[in-house]
């Protein structure tokens, strides 16, 4: 049986085509490596990339290995691709949503014959994940994740109330219908005010409305007021984005005072020779601005009090010009 080369990168790194992630700080203390299916479109990808008959059932195996002196509960989840606001594609769960437009559920098709299993020091042993293809054939990629963490580290961790790296391993799950994606289709769902990190943004919601991975996508945006007036920029070069997610794409106020008022949202999204141009109109209440304006932790813009007391010299020699001229003029008279 052939095997998978296990792939360690930080998460940071995370795409479509590292098959197993593995993130955290510390050194892992257990390892994963995947058995091949015989179903592999490419025997060269070093994760599960699945063409599947309709109604076929197929088991994949992976080896999960205790490296520690001590025994450990290792637990496994499966889930559905999706997009972060980085423009990272994420193989775990997340909350980062998906259109309605995706096929079927990955986690309705495949699950784990034990999802938590305790190994011993130095010992392995085998989770087995039963994946059955749907009836109906499909278009393009279905994408999802088979992830493993460990449960006694994370127990260990609430137990002592103390912040420990948690490390994981996420292995991309591929599963390709039949029918091709004639092209790639991205819309602009809505743009609202909001906040990342307790910062202030503007957040671009960006659907993929297709069954494919949009790859080395750079988004361009512009927030434009009722006159206009480009008050926001932003720019992000080299994300990508899951089949059938909803990408949302924060603009940052940057210290800038958000404002009540009608905006306009304008984005140009390209991805190689495919260029979206997209745009969207939203309103922002008085009271969302100043809720959102009262909790941004954004470093706020320094007012230049240099310039405004040139100006209020320059009032005042024009004032006292005025009048001076004014008393002449009466006195020649």
């Amino acid at each position: 049986m052939r095997y998978f080369k296990p792939l360690l990168t930080l998460i940071t790194t995370l795409f479509c085509f590292n098959p197993i992630i593995a993130f955290a700080e510390d050194q892992a203390n257990f390892s994963v490596v995947a058995d091949q299916s015989p179903y592999q479109v490419d025997k060269d990808k070093t994760y599960f990339d699945l063409a599947l008959p309709a109604n076929e059932t197929v088991d994949l195996t992976i080896h999960v290995t205790n490296n520690s002196d001590e025994a450990i509960t290792i637990a496994g989840e499966v889930a559905q691709a999706t997009t972060n606001l980085n423009g990272v594609v994420e193989y775990s769960k997340t909350d980062n949503k998906l259109t309605q437009k995706v096929p079927f559920d990955v986690t309705t098709i495949a699950s784990f014959d034990n999802p938590q299993q305790t190994i011993d020091a130095h010992q392995t042993v085998d989770f087995v994940v039963h994946v059955t293809a749907p009836t109906t054939d499909y278009a393009g990629i279905v994408a999802g994740g088979i992830s493993f963490h460990d449960v006694t580290e994370e127990k260990a961790t609430e137990d002592t109330a103390m912040f420990k790296n948690k490390f994981a391993y996420a292995i991309a799950l591929l599963l390709h219908g039949n029918q091709e994606v004639e092209k790639n289709d991205l819309t602009l769902t809505k743009g609202a005010p909001g906040q990342v990190n307790s910062r202030n943004v503007i957040n671009a919601t960006i659907a993929n409305q297709t069954s494919n991975y949009v790859s080395q996508v750079t988004v361009k945006a512009k927030v434009l007021d009722s006159n206009g007036k480009e008050v926001l920029s932003d720019q992000k070069e080299n994300l990508q984005i899951a089949p059938d997610s909803v990408f949302q794409f924060p603009v940052y106020y940057n210290g800038q005072e958000m404002k009540a008022g009608n905006y306009r949202l304008q984005l140009t999204v390209s991805s190689g020779d495919q260029i979206w141009e997209l745009e969207k109109e939203f309103t922002i209440t008085k009271k969302k601005a100043e809720k959102l304006n009262k909790t941004d932790v954004s470093p706020k813009e320094e007012t230049n009090y240099s310039q405004w007391l040139v100006i209020g010299l320059l009032a005042s020699a024009v004032v006292l010009l005025v009048i001076l001229i004014v008393l002449v003029v009466r006195k020649r008279r």
